[in-house]
């Protein structure tokens, strides 16, 4: 139980990081920055679709032990090369922006450094924020 826990409390944490409206206006111009955004916030629920209807189609109801441990295990490879690809393409393919900014707008982010703690340490202290994060 622990573990299941931990992973998904990992995987939660994961989501504060995926900023579909960051990347699409990194790479995208004025007029494709919904579609871009909403592709990558649709892609995300897909991904979680198909986390709960795969399961059940590789492991199925048996009483040998060994043949359900072999196909949770059989899962778990699955997932887990799945995932090891993709971050690999990501870290061979994609660069952190492009190399001509698609939009004024991208050009002026690039000018502008943004504090991440800066901006944790204000979430922080807002009150507004820390009603609604309760």
């Amino acid at each position: 139980f622990m573990i299941a826990f931990v992973g998904q409390w990992l995987v939660a944490a994961g989501q504060l990081g995926y900023l579909p409206s960051r990347l699409a206006a990194l790479w995208f111009g004025a007029d494709e920055i919904s579609i871009a955004c909403s592709l990558g916030v649709i892609g995300n629920t897909m991904g979680v679709a198909v986390g709960f209807v795969l399961p059940p189609m590789i492991i199925k109801m048996n009483d040998d032990k060994e043949v359900t441990r072999s196909q949770i295990n059989f899962l778990n490879y699955l997932v887990a090369s799945s995932c090891i690809a993709a971050h690999v393409l990501l870290f061979v393919c994609l660069k952190e922006e492009p190399k001509i900014p698609p939009s004024r707008a991208a050009l002026e982010q690039r000018k502008e450094k943004i504090d991440f703690v800066g901006t944790l340490k204000r979430l922080g202290t807002n009150k507004g924020y820390l009603l609604l994060a309760v």
